[in-house]
């Protein structure tokens, strides 16, 4: 005889199983896109020099309270030579995401994705350079041998998190400073000119996601710029403003103060580097396009 009973619906298949669990302690970059140390991670055209990006070493340390800390040190050659010596230092929070480990910056924007296997080995696939056009390294940390007995417990200070990143202004619409951002002609009289410049400026961006701009600005006349009788300063003006920033993932950077009603400032932050169409002062239609490094 048939057996005419339907068949019951085919069982879920079982969920994959987790990851190997991640035990606490230390453990040192071997290892970075495939290359030993140092190894080559990033370059870019700036100022018309070849800049390239080395890892020389990192260190990251995972605890069991569900923290991690970070250290990564680099080196940028422009056109062969060495420029600078970088240390990167980070610490955050980790846990388990799918199949990997999500480690999140207590300093915002970056996060670390983390396999592990049977062996104590971790591979961190992260950024390593600050700015986004660099992409992301793939690393294999090694967890660190326990020190001989009698050997001492090393030294080197713990890192700790990122609080803040600070910039300085360097031109305006590409005009080094000290830079004019106001002219006026015939003022106060006919062939009398007035102009306002930005001397300096500074910028400080924090991990809670607010900032901190301060600039300075001096004004100058002259009685008749045709016969060019030279400029006097009539005065000096420090602007101080506070409040929140947002940055998004593809750089655009927007800034809303808490100190003045109706006053914003937006532009793009790109790696070290800031443009930003801020007004003089508050309540001043006037815009200027101020760029912005990275203070080391």
């Amino acid at each position: 005889c048939n057996n005419d009973t339907p068949a019951g619906p085919e069982p879920a298949p079982p969920p994959p199983p987790p990851p190997p669990a991640i035990s606490a302690g230390t453990f040192d970059l071997s290892q970075a896109d495939g290359q030993s140390l140092p190894a080559y991670i990033a370059h870019r055209q700036i100022d018309g020099r070849l800049e390239q990006v080395y890892v020389d070493s990192a260190r990251l340390t995972v605890t069991d309270n569900g923290r991690y800390e970070q250290r990564i040190w680099t080196r940028r050659l422009h056109n062969g030579a060495l420029a600078f010596r970088d240390t990167w230092v980070d610490a955050g929070s980790w846990q388990l995401d799918g199949q990997a480990y999500r480690f999140t910056s207590t300093g915002g924007g970056r996060s670390l994705t983390v396999r592990t296997s049977a062996s104590p080995i971790l591979q961190v696939t992260e950024s390593m350079v600050g700015w986004p056009q660099a992409g992301l390294v793939v690393g294999v940390y090694a967890r660190r041998s326990a020190p001989p007995a009698e050997q001492p417990p090393p030294t080197d200070p713990e890192p700790t998190p990122i609080t803040e990143t600070r910039f300085r202004a360097t031109d305006v619409a590409g005009a080094l400073l000290s830079a004019r951002v106001v002219t006026e002609r015939d003022v106060p009289h006919q062939n009398a000119e007035t102009y306002t410049q930005l001397d300096s400026a500074r910028l400080v961006l924090r991990s809670d996601a607010t900032y901190e701009r301060v600039a300075y600005y001096s004004t100058w006349q002259t009685p008749n710029y045709v016969l060019s009788l030279g400029y006097i300063r009539l005065a000096s003006t420090r602007d101080v403003d506070r409040g929140r920033y947002v940055r998004r993932d593809d750089g655009q950077l927007t800034l809303t103060s808490t100190l003045y009603q109706n006053r914003t400032a937006v532009g793009v932050h790109l790696g070290d580097r800031i443009r930003l169409t801020q007004d003089m002062t508050a309540g001043d239609p006037v815009r200027p396009d101020v760029g912005y490094t990275l203070v080391p």
